[in-house]
């Protein structure tokens, strides 16, 4: 992902000397940063969620109604009837939900017209396997209060944030020269195990998908093609102070301490402009973003208590 990223600006104008390429560290080198963006890899708590997850009989209960069509549908169109009766409804669905799920997921999901791999599944079909895959994520990734391990235990990289945000204001504040400002992004590359659960943590995603079973599934917020695509990604934005340049620079006892002098961060969720849960206006003065992200933060040591990840390894 970095690398296309990297060369899609390249190919776009950007030059390459102005990328700065950190590589991210293995977990035996340093645990401490390899968590910030991997921290479901080394919370022992989390692990033991997931391999005794409690909502797994409710996902099987809900997926074999919501397979049934997918599976008559589309084994009917592949294969002769005596080749059907001969797999067990276990086995069948797992063919079409890795068929969907592997080969068809985007242009199902996302696209009016399928290729000729992915016709045989019909829009009913789409909608019913797009809420078992949404599902499956829910019960891993999403924001389940009743487990709050998942949502918790990105409190790693929240820290890392509210640190960026800070050095990059300490920075643009005490040094105007343009070698300070040449860095003007952090950027970073995970999967949806680190993107969702910060999504939750921030409060943009709250819905029980389960809540929509036997309902219009369509109408759910918690829509994997929705929130967390293809290329899924959050940005934070800072702004310097509105007036910030003109008054330090044409008066240095000018009053740098009223509204319009205050630092501002922007939310965007794969590139749209998006409020933040806890804040009025889009452009959220950064003191209320720091607050926010203090109280979602953690340092190693909270961060391996038992009341978070109980220990932390490789």
């Amino acid at each position: 992902s970095r690398d296309s990223f990297i060369d899609g600006m390249v190919s776009g104008g950007a030059e390459a000397s102005v990328f700065t390429i950190v590589q991210p560290p293995e977990c035996s080198t340093s645990i401490q940063e390899y968590a910030k963006l991997r921290f479901y890899d080394v919370c022992e708590n989390y692990e033991l969620f997931t391999a005794n997850n409690p909502l797994k009989k409710q996902y099987r209960s809900v997926t074999a109604v919501y397979a049934q069509h997918p599976v008559d549908e589309i084994h009917n169109k592949l294969f002769k009837s005596q080749f059907i009766s001969s797999k067990s409804y276990e086995a069948k669905v797992k063919f079409v939900y890795d068929y969907y799920r592997y080969s068809c997921a985007t242009q199902v999901d996302s696209q009016l017209e399928y290729d000729k791999l992915c016709s045989i599944i019909s829009k009913d079909s789409g909608i019913a396997l797009a809420y078992i895959a949404d599902l499956n994520m829910y019960i891993e990734k999403g924001p389940i209060k009743e487990y709050p391990i998942v949502t918790d235990m990105s409190c790693v990289l929240f820290t890392s944030l509210a640190e960026d945000l800070l050095v990059a204001v300490n920075t643009h504040s005490r040094d105007d020269t343009m070698e300070s400002k040449k860095t003007t992004a952090h950027l970073r590359f995970a999967h949806a195990e680190t993107v969702l659960p910060v999504l939750s943590a921030l409060g943009l995603i709250q819905e029980n998908p389960f809540q929509w079973s036997g309902g219009n599934v369509t109408q759910r917020q918690f829509n994997g093609h929705v929130i967390a695509p293809m290329a899924t990604n959050i940005m934070f934005a800072l702004y310097p102070p509105f007036n910030y340049e003109v008054n330090s620079n044409s008066n240095p006892n000018a009053d740098m301490t009223g509204s319009d002098m205050q630092y501002t961060v922007q939310l965007f969720l794969n590139e749209i402009p998006t409020l933040f849960p806890f804040c009025d206006e889009f452009m959220c003065p950064l003191d209320t973003v720091l607050d926010y992200f203090s109280a979602k933060s953690c340092n190693e040591s909270s961060f391996a208590s038992p009341e978070l990840c109980g220990s932390v390894g490789c």
